[in-house]
């Protein structure tokens, strides 16, 4: 029974030993001294090329922030290598300054730092105390008498887009009569109303705004084309008609105006 014993385990020992010997340990260990040198020699690079960072370079077309703002704001960003620095803190640092609409930000071998910047382009004024982009969307607050020379819109929360897009559509039909926008505003009824610049307010309503709106250009265009500037307000709210106030009458009543108006 033990000498069984002995045989099986020396077999088991035999079968062990050829395993091992079919294990190409050469390979593995050529394999592994390979990675590690790759590995050292890939530290080694970084740490030759992460260099301290000696220039920044800042561009755009500056009108409402300076080079100088941009390199101040993001210094305490610069603290490491050409290799290490941080590009997305960078990125996020100056996109969080007013009126940055777009920042890229490279490396510039050898030991250099490029942004370039795109400012923001205010369109109008919402509400009397921030400025809108061309995308509708808020990015400053402003003084209510700053700005004074961009339209004003008004609405509801929330619908600074719709707003803007209407703003947009409307300046541009209005500039093929030669007029141009002052205000646009939206009620909380979802009623629609315009001022041109040294003009009339006119009144869409809520119902059928753009045909409402095409009547008005042909009577701008026509009827009304040399008289503008004497009406105080266009109510374009008939099914088939408009009212006039004249600037030299008494004003009606708030209850009087399009009293029969379809709104």
């Amino acid at each position: 029974m033990a000498r069984r014993r002995k045989m099986a385990a020396r077999k088991t020992r035999q079968k062990t030993a050829r395993r091992m010997r079919r294990i190409p340990w050469r390979q593995i260990a050529v394999s592994t001294t390979a990675a590690l040198l790759i590995a050292v020699f890939c530290v080694g690079l970084v740490f030759v090329l992460d260099r301290p960072l000696q220039r920044l370079s800042v561009e755009g077309d500056f009108r409402r922030v300076s080079a100088a703002e941009i390199g101040e704001a993001i210094r305490p960003q610069l603290n490491g290598g050409f290799v290490s620095v941080d590009l997305e803190a960078i990125r996020a640092v100056v996109q969080a300054l007013p009126w940055i609409a777009e920042v890229h930000v490279r490396r510039r071998w050898p030991d250099g730092v490029r942004v370039r910047v795109r400012e923001q382009d205010a369109i109008a004024r919402w509400d009397g105390q921030y400025l809108l982009n061309s995308d509708g969307e808020v990015f400053v607050k402003v003084a209510p008498d700053a700005f004074m020379e961009l339209p004003l819109l008004h609405g509801p929360d929330g619908s600074e887009a719709r707003v803007t897009e209407r703003f947009k559509a409307l300046g541009a039909d209005l500039h093929g009569v030669r007029l141009q926008l002052e205000a646009v505003r939206l009620d909380l009824r979802g009623a629609w109303s315009i001022r041109l610049a040294n003009g009339p307010e006119v009144r869409f309503g809520r119902r059928d705004v753009d045909g409402r709106i095409d009547r008005f250009l042909q009577l701008a265009a026509g009827p009304l084309a040399d008289r503008l500037n004497n009406i105080r307000y266009i109510d374009m709210r008939y099914s088939n008609g408009f009212a006039v106030g004249w600037r030299d009458e008494p004003a009606p009543n708030e209850e009087g105006e399009g009293k029969n108006a379809n709104v």
